[in-house]
């Protein structure tokens, strides 16, 4: 898969995560980050606007009390980054980071979309 393809291909989950965030229903923007993680580690590829993406949803998790499912979005992308990125990489700390925290957060989290 070319780099036009890849660019493509994450555009897209972007665009239908920030359409099932803007619905509120956060159901599917799991289900979204879970292909498109999945696809990452498939693929060997990972863009840094789904990572960007996958950690605005754990938050909102956070910010609804819903901890487990905030913790399963942080162990996936724990998991791509590992395998795509290797063990030596800074983003596999800031996921490590992510994890450890992974406990209730303060209420009204800014979401910014890249």
């Amino acid at each position: 898969m070319g780099q036009s393809q890849y660019q493509a291909l994450w555009c897209a989950y972007l665009r239908a995560l920030q359409e099932a965030c803007r619905r509120g229903n956060f159901q599917e923007a799991q289900a979204l980050i879970t292909c498109a993680l999945n696809d990452a580690e498939d693929l060997g590829e990972i863009d840094a606007r789904l990572v960007k993406a996958a950690d605005n949803v754990a938050l909102l998790f956070h910010a609804r009390h819903q901890d487990k499912k905030a913790e399963l979005l942080y162990k996936q992308l724990f998991e791509v980054r590992e395998k795509v990125l290797g063990v030596r990489y800074r983003d596999l700390v800031d996921s490590l980071e992510e994890l450890i925290e992974a406990g209730p957060r303060p209420a009204g989290p800014t979401v910014s979309w890249l």
